[in-house]
């Protein structure tokens, strides 16, 4: 079977890192333009790095939002959240204002609480942590370091969708989740060498 992959583009984001990493392990790839339909794809990612408030704002300003909940509905497609993409999930950030995200996932959006183990933003190779006995994918390496860069941090109403954390010092925090066809994380595994391409293989075993 051939995955189809969509990458939504809100005008704001860095896609070709995302891109590259899904063609090269075999899915077939294209960059989601206004009016096209979700339906054709079997993954739809949202990408990361750039501005909430611009992303969510295109989002909605083009029925992306409408389209993603209609997308969703259907259980044998998956909605993939990488960074940005992951945060767009919840019901609003805090971050430079308030704005309101997609709301597939019940929370909310926060900015990392500095301090003299933790500078903002968070940058650099980190290991995840199980928050429960599923995996965030099947066989995901938890021994692996994976690429983190963000300053604000997702905190959902539902802490069992929290499927893995990351722990600097005392400070931890979600840094990925799962509610069914809905998946997302912190990090960013198409940075994160060949176990964060192992991730973005194994996205095929869910749809």
């Amino acid at each position: 079977m051939v995955i189809k992959v969509g990458i939504i583009d809100y005008k704001c984001n860095n896609l070709f890192s995302i891109s590259q990493a899904c063609k090269e392990v075999g899915f077939k790839t294209d960059i989601i333009a206004i009016n096209q339909k979700l339906d054709n794809y079997n993954i739809i990612i949202l990408p990361g790095v750039g501005s909430y408030q611009i992303a969510s704002r295109y989002l909605k300003k083009n029925s992306f939002d409408q389209r993603i909940f209609e997308f969703i509905s259907k259980k044998d497609k998956l909605l993939f959240g990488i960074c940005l993409g992951m945060q767009l999930f919840f019901e609003k950030s805090y971050e430079n204002g308030i704005h309101k995200g997609l709301g597939v996932i019940k929370g909310e959006v926060k900015k990392i609480k500095e301090n003299k183990n933790l500078k903002v933003p968070n940058i650099g190779w980190m290991k995840i942590q199980s928050n429960n006995k599923k995996n965030f994918i099947s066989n995901v390496n938890l021994k692996q370091s994976y690429y983190f860069v963000h300053s604000y941090e997702c905190v959902p109403k539902n802490k069992s969708l929290i499927n893995t954390f990351t722990k600097i010092k005392n400070y931890k925090f979600c840094s990925s989740i799962r509610d069914g066809n809905i998946l997302g994380c912190q990090f960013h595994p198409e940075k994160s060498g060949k176990y964060g391409i192992k991730i973005l293989k194994d996205l095929k075993k869910i749809v």
